[in-house]
């Protein structure tokens, strides 16, 4: 017959390894944002490990990226507003009204100059 252990008679020198929930609140991120960096952008994490299908994290890694966090990234916010177009694109709609108040009144010179 197999016996259990319960947590207080593991051995003290057993790693602990801490669950994304613990994870997302110690680095104050959501669990979705844990998830996607750890499948997709790993280095921005304490090293994971997978066990059974759990994403989990060694305590020791997680005070060591508690204590000296990596860089933060650039951000993206702004990025097109600085770049300059190649095409103009669409005009907005002050542009598109004043072209065709421009256009009514050029045509409505011309009628006044070809019946003149």
């Amino acid at each position: 017959m197999a016996s259990s252990l319960t947590l207080k008679e593991l051995p003290p020198d057993l790693p602990r390894f801490v669950d994304i929930d613990e994870l997302a609140a110690r680095i104050r991120r959501s669990k979705w944002t844990i998830y996607q960096q750890a499948r997709t952008e790993p280095e921005l994490l304490p090293r994971v490990t997978r066990i059974g299908g759990r994403v989990l994290f060694l305590e020791r890694d997680v005070q060591a990226f508690l204590e000296n966090p990596p860089a933060p990234r650039p951000s993206m916010r702004g990025k097109w507003a600085r770049t300059k177009k190649a095409t103009p694109g669409r005009p907005t709609k002050a542009a598109q009204v004043a072209a065709r108040e421009a256009a009514i009144y050029a045509d409505q010179r011309h009628r006044e100059g070809s019946h003149g």
